[in-house]
């Protein structure tokens, strides 16, 4: 189901979702009940047309960000060498690499990457890159 064939209130959620990648919030604010968002927000998510709504989305938010999945890691690298030096040198000092991690997972996950920036044994992993061709979004209706 390509985007223009989404009823307003599922191109809604899709514009409420890109806010937070929250489905049950997003469902809250796209009119669906409170009661049932869980479980909509998570039957949204498996509809094909929603879910290649907002993968494309994620995808325009990238380009338009001039940021690629390559950055995000260049940059987990690079703090991952300047944790690892500042760690050796203190071993108790783990607040910037914990907090610099969870920026970029942030800002992948924003990206249309899946899961967790991670390093394990000086292993950078991010699970996967979303590209799709960007769409167009409706105004959400009055509910």
């Amino acid at each position: 189901m390509p985007s223009n064939e989404l009823n307003a209130r599922q191109q809604c959620f899709v514009k409420e979702y890109l806010i937070d990648l929250n489905a049950t919030q997003a469902a809250i604010r796209a009119g669906y009940s409170e009661h049932t968002a869980g479980q909509i927000g998570e039957q949204n998510l498996k509809k094909l047309g929603i879910k290649r709504a907002i993968e494309s989305a994620l995808s325009e938010r990238a380009t338009k960000t001039e940021r690629k999945a390559a950055d995000v890691l260049a940059d987990v690298q690079e703090l991952a060498q300047e944790a690892k030096s500042n760690y050796l040198k203190d071993p108790s000092n783990t607040a910037m690499l914990n907090g610099a991690l969870k920026a970029l997972e942030l800002e992948g996950k924003h990206l249309g990457m899946g899961g967790k920036v991670e390093i394990n044994g000086g292993i950078i992993s991010i699970v996967r890159t979303i590209v799709d061709p960007p769409i167009d979004f409706v105004n959400c209706p009055s509910l």
